[in-house]
């Protein structure tokens, strides 16, 4: 079900566990230009891909402690698939269940560093009301000297079993990918926790049509595949009827 889906830092010869406070500088998410994305095989001859568009939080980072902090929610109702039916599924209670459960959580308060760049992210997804250990693997990282903004691309894997989500196992594989591209703006020097920096920034039309145009990117490169979960019609039930 899910595409580069799994979504920082510390790494000073050592992990270092962090407290709730951070001295170093905090930065507030930019809705509009944050993508988190998922990735998942269906059939085993395909990839499935998908993206949530309401993406908010706060990254507090101190390098030279080897401290730091994460706090992203996501708008589990903001997903966007390739064509409506696959997204109304996808939403529906055999996966994300978003009637019941709106809101998907990545936080984390121990980060892992190297050369002064965040590397690794220690934290915990919580998904259907399920949260779990998730570690987030840094690929990319540059960020403003002055603290003015940062972007950050990360991933991480896990099975959706582990947080129940067990429908159609057979189709659609266990295994998600999560990845996070995200921007940030900066708050200027600490301390405050990371709920302290949230602010409920609304999502621009500029930023919508990035999103959008990055769900033409990710579905122009789906291999096609024969008769598969994602692909059967639905019944007004919500099942999938086969062709």
């Amino acid at each position: 079900m899910f595409k580069q889906m799994i979504w920082s830092c510390a790494f000073v010869l050592a992990v270092v566990p962090v407290s709730g406070h951070c001295t170093g500088r905090a930065y507030a998410i930019e809705p509009g230009r944050t993508v988190v994305s998922f990735e998942v095989g269906n059939l085993g001859v395909a990839k499935r891909h998908g993206l949530f568009t309401e993406v908010s939080g706060t990254i507090s980072l101190d390098p030279q402690s080897g401290r730091g902090s994460v706090d992203i929610v996501v708008n589990a109702r903001s997903i966007h698939t390739s064509d409506a039916g696959t997204q109304a599924f996808v939403q529906g209670s055999s996966f994300l269940n978003v009637a019941r459960y709106s809101e998907i959580a990545y936080r984390a308060e121990q980060i892992v560093f190297a050369d002064g760049k965040p590397s690794r992210i220690e934290g915990k997804l919580t998904l259907l009301g399920v949260t779990r250990d998730v570690s987030l693997l840094v690929s990319e990282y540059e960020c403003d000297p002055q603290g003015g903004s940062c972007v950050l691309d990360a991933a991480a894997s896990f099975r959706r079993s582990e947080f129940g989500m067990n429908q159609y196992l057979a189709f659609v594989s266990d295994n998600v990918r999560l990845s996070i591209h995200g921007v940030t703006t900066g708050l200027g020097a600490n301390p405050l926790t990371p709920l302290q920096a949230i602010a409920g920034q609304p999502q621009s039309s500029a930023s919508s049509s990035s999103a959008l145009a990055a769900i033409s990117i990710a579905n122009s490169v789906e291999s096609s595949a024969p008769e598969a979960v994602f692909a059967m019609p639905i019944r007004p039930n919500g099942t999938r009827a086969r062709r």
